[in-house]
C-alpha cells in the first residue's frame, strides 16, 4: 500500500499502479486530484501500452523522419 498525502499531479500514484501496488493519493489542491484521477483511472497495462506505442511508432516513422530531416536541413541553410 502506498500513501502519498501530498500527491500533486500523481506521479507517485501512477508509479505505484505500474508496480501493481494499491495507492491512496490525496492533495489539498482540487485540480491536482482531478488530474491524478483522470490519469490513473485504472492500472496501467505496460504490455498493451508498449504494443500500442510500437504500432504507432512504426506507422509514423517515415513522417517523423521526413519532418526531422526537413527541419534540420532548414536550420542549416
Amino acid at each position: 500500500m502506498v500513501l502519498d498525502p501530498f500527491g500533486g499531479s500523481g506521479v507517485t500514484a501512477i508509479k505505484a499502479l505500474v508496480l501493481r501496488r494499491r495507492v491512496i493519493h490525496c492533495d489539498i489542491n482540487p485540480m491536482a486530484n482531478f488530474i491524478c484521477s483522470q490519469i490513473a483511472v485504472s492500472p496501467v497495462g505496460i504490455d498493451a501500452f508498449r504494443a500500442a506505442f510500437d504500432e504507432i511508432s512504426i506507422s509514423c516513422k517515415d513522417d517523423i523522419n521526413q519532418a526531422y530531416f526537413y527541419r534540420t536541413k532548414k536550420l542549416k541553410v
